[in-house]
């Protein structure tokens, strides 16, 4: 058993697995810049593509804190990811003027969501995490890239994650 590649899964027909896509590798969700709100972060997603061709993003690909609700900011068509590339998102992008569109990321924790929905396809949940509280001006992300499972790093702004001078062996 596993997850199902769509969402709502695949009743009584075969389930794909896909060929390796884009991830979320690291995300800063407390981020006080000492201005007033709603100015008062200013939270970044970074996508990365661990694929050795370069990925470009159709109208259908989303990022969301709501698993529930998973297309609150479609990134721009168009994006080209270079192979083995980032692509650095910060809250102007994905909560643009800190309005009521699309969404910001809570520093006590939640999750992050990102989606794809083909035009004549299945939408599905291509990467998707929990995180808890962060400290402020730390990050939460892969190391080293790609890698399965997230840890507290310094934020790198696609560049190579990179673990903070605390938690590098002598």
């Amino acid at each position: 058993w596993r997850a199902s590649t769509y969402i709502g899964g695949s009743p009584g027909v075969e389930d794909p697995t896909l060929p390796p896509s884009l991830i979320i590798n690291e995300l800063t969700a407390h981020t006080d810049t000492g201005q007033s709100a709603p100015f008062d972060s200013n939270d970044s997603i970074e996508l990365y593509n661990p694929t050795d061709s370069f990925f470009a993003l159709d109208d259908f690909w989303f990022l969301s804190d709501d698993i529930k609700e998973p297309e609150k900011y479609n990134i721009p068509s168009g994006t080209v990811i270079p192979a083995g590339g980032w692509l650095f998102l910060d809250e102007d992008d994905f909560h643009p003027g800190r309005s009521t569109v699309g969404f910001g990321l809570n520093k006590a924790g939640e999750q992050l969501v990102l989606s794809h929905r083909p035009p004549l396809g299945l939408k599905r949940v291509v990467d998707a995490l929990l995180f808890e509280g962060q400290a402020n001006g730390a990050s939460w992300g892969r190391y080293p890239d790609a890698d399965p499972y997230f840890q507290t790093l310094v934020p790198t702004d696609c560049t190579a994650n990179q673990l903070p001078p605390s938690a590098i062996q002598i």
